[in-house]
């Protein structure tokens, strides 16, 4: 911002100036000289120039006594000085103004920066079918173990527009407890456990810092067990009765595959890669050779 000048008097404050009129003739006004110093540059250091300059303003010739030129001299400062005022006041003003643009400006820049180090960071069920997905192509787990994650990634939908570093301790808490009002306390572990690993998979990555799913650092409530039920088994007395329910069916591939599951207990992916090379109709037995994984069937 400029520096405010501080007008002072000339030693000569006033000499007679005889000036010529376009109509002919003369006439004598008074000119009044004020002094004063002012920058005009910086040098090469930085350091400002300054330099002395004056101004000069001519008064009629009425102002004839000492007394009156010394009132209009003094006027005439004052009249500078409120006019340098309010150009320095303007001047504040405008620099205020462009202090808080380039605030304003510098804040959006941050507010845009961070949304896009938000949106570069993967969203949590995104991560998750990704690592399931480079499991899978490198074999390094067994199908059964893709179908458990791809199951457990299922539950993860909740999270599907939440990115990685967005997850709180307080959201995972709240999806644990909505779990266990659907599923069992060992689903909802194992859940957590997926979870967790995603995290710890996204740390080693360099992605986040923290693991928001870890239950010792951020103290979450995992379900206890339930009161013991009953088992999900049929009776031996109802065995026969459900064996000829399916047998009045028509034989379409799923009962013919509920029928399988219900004779020996066989598994659905077990099932499923049964093929006629595994049927010994002679001795009426089925060899079990593997299994079909759904994520690669």
């Amino acid at each position: 911002m400029a520096e405010r000048i501080d007008y002072k008097i000339a030693p000569v404050m006033w000499r007679k100036v005889t000036t010529t009129k376009k109509t002919g003739g003369e006439t004598t006004q008074w000119q009044a000289i004020l002094r004063y110093t002012a920058q005009t540059g910086v040098d090469d250091f930085g350091e400002p120039i300054y330099k002395e300059r004056r101004k000069t303003k001519l008064f009629p010739p009425e102002i004839d006594t000492e007394r009156k030129r010394n009132t209009a001299l003094r006027k005439w400062r004052q009249e500078l000085e409120d006019k340098q005022d309010e150009e320095l006041e303007r001047q504040k003003e405008l620099e205020c103004r462009a202090r808080e643009e380039k605030r304003i400006a510098r804040e959006e820049a941050a507010r845009l920066a961070a949304e896009e180090a938000r949106n570069s960071v993967p969203r949590v069920y995104e991560y998750a079918m990704s690592y399931i997905d480079s499991l899978s192509k490198a074999k390094s787990v067994a199908p059964r173990t893709i179908d458990g994650y791809l199951t457990c990634a299922k539950r993860l939908i909740p999270f599907e527009n939440t990115s990685l570093e967005d997850l709180s301790r307080n959201e995972i808490q709240d999806w644990l407890n909505e779990l266990n009002e659907q599923y069992s306390p060992v689903t909802v572990r194992k859940s957590h456990q997926f979870l967790k690993r995603i995290y710890d998979e996204a740390i080693a990555d360099g992605i986040v810092s923290v693991n928001p799913a870890d239950k010792k650092q951020q103290r979450l409530k995992l379900p206890r067990n339930r009161t013991k039920r009953d088992k999900n088994s049929i009776a031996v007395k109802d065995r026969p009765r459900i064996s000829e329910l399916l047998a009045s069916k028509v034989q379409t591939p799923y009962i013919v595959a509920a029928r399988i599951a219900f004779e020996t207990g066989l598994r659905e992916g077990e099932i499923a890669a049964i093929t006629w090379r595994d049927v010994d109709f002679k001795n009426k037995q089925l060899t079990i050779h593997h299994g079909i994984s759904r994520h690669n069937h």
